[in-house]
């Protein structure tokens, strides 16, 4: 059974408001933890409500610990650009890379399909077929994969 949409806008009364940003917030930091432990990665957030105006909502949230993100956070503003530039994963790389990978793929699927086409033409041959009926591309894959 499918959820039905949530319906993105403000809700009008403030305490329900305040119920569920005291919610979300709790979520989004459990989360936060559990991503940090599983893989093992350093990370911060802040959060911090956008009225301004109302004086209970003027200290932001942070996670960890207000001492442990300062911290994090100098970390990395003071990595270099080589160091970042390394790391770092555009869009363009992501892509050549997963297009590497398919291409990898493929080419050892076509060995596999080979390998099992001169096999075959390998038990024809062993049935008495005549050596003149195999294909001419069957018989230089045999070679190939008889000097393999």
């Amino acid at each position: 059974m499918t959820r039905k949409k949530i319906k993105h806008e403000q809700i009008a009364n403030e305490s329900k408001r305040n119920a569920v940003f005291r919610k979300r917030v709790e979520s989004l930091l459990k989360k936060a933890n559990e991503l940090s432990i599983l893989c093992g990665i350093e990370m911060g957030i802040i959060v911090k409500r956008g009225e301004d105006n109302n004086p209970n909502n003027a200290n932001p949230i942070f996670w960890p610990s207000p001492e442990v993100f300062t911290e994090r956070l100098h970390k990395f503003t003071n990595f270099s650009n080589f160091e970042i530039s390394k790391k770092m994963v555009t869009k363009e790389k992501y892509m050549e890379q997963a297009l590497n990978a398919e291409k990898a793929i493929l080419s050892k699927s076509k060995k596999i399909i080979e390998v099992k086409e001169s096999q075959e033409s390998i038990k024809e041959a062993m049935k008495g077929m005549c050596i003149d009926e195999i294909d001419t591309s069957h018989l230089n894959e045999l070679n190939l994969f008889v000097d393999e």
